[in-house]
């Protein structure tokens, strides 16, 4: 494992103390895991399995968690600065308010995720899959998604200056502004103002 220091290893609960010793052993899944407010930062899990762990406002900082299986984790106010997540599954996982700078994601299954009022910039998530994710509110100031399909996400009063959004599917997507992509890529009202206007109709 690869710690920041010895005196950062020394102030770690025994929680997870025996996660990491566990991990070091050969032991891959600890689902269901209760560890919140941890120190993870530089820490080297590739392809664990946190699955509805709770790690809420815990530091996953420059971890290493390539291909990590994280299906429904809470993450809220965490950090995970320059994480690498490539190829992880973070299915419905809640990731709001947490601070995910130059974070990599590319490929990771992120459907359903919520990254409400999360700070997401200069992070790679090109090709990821974030159908109906949550993205209200979030800064996403120069994030990667191309190739992302992004299929009924919403990205209502979210910061999208200088996202890349190249070759991106859209269809179905809400826009900061509250207009979103038909199937026939139109950009039409806010759904709230359309419901109004059919049942003064």
């Amino acid at each position: 494992m690869s710690y920041r220091s010895q005196d950062q290893e020394q102030i770690r609960p025994e929680p997870l103390k025996r996660l990491l010793a566990n991990y070091d052993s050969g032991q891959r899944v600890f689902h269901g895991l209760v560890i919140p407010e941890s120190n993870l930062a530089h820490a080297r899990l590739p392809f664990i399995e946190l699955v509805d762990a709770n790690l809420q406002k815990s530091d996953l900082s420059h971890a290493f968690l390539v291909g990590a299986e994280m299906m429904r984790i809470r993450l809220r106010q965490s950090r995970l600065v320059r994480t690498n997540l490539i190829g992880a599954n973070l299915l419905r996982a809640d990731l709001r308010g947490s601070l995910l700078y130059y974070a990599i994601l590319s490929g990771a299954c992120l459907i359903g995720a919520d990254f409400g009022e999360a700070s997401l910039r200069d992070a790679v998530l090109n090709g990821c899959d974030l159908r109906g994710a949550n993205f209200k509110q979030a800064n996403l100031q120069g994030a990667n998604f191309q190739g992302a399909n992004l299929a009924g996400a919403d990205f209502r009063d979210a910061n999208l200056q200088g996202t890349n959004i190249d070759q991106a599917q859209t269809i179905g997507t809400l826009m900061p502004d509250g207009t979103y992509l038909d199937y026939f890529l139109e950009l039409l009202p806010p759904a709230p103002a359309e419901l109004a206007s059919r049942e003064t109709e």
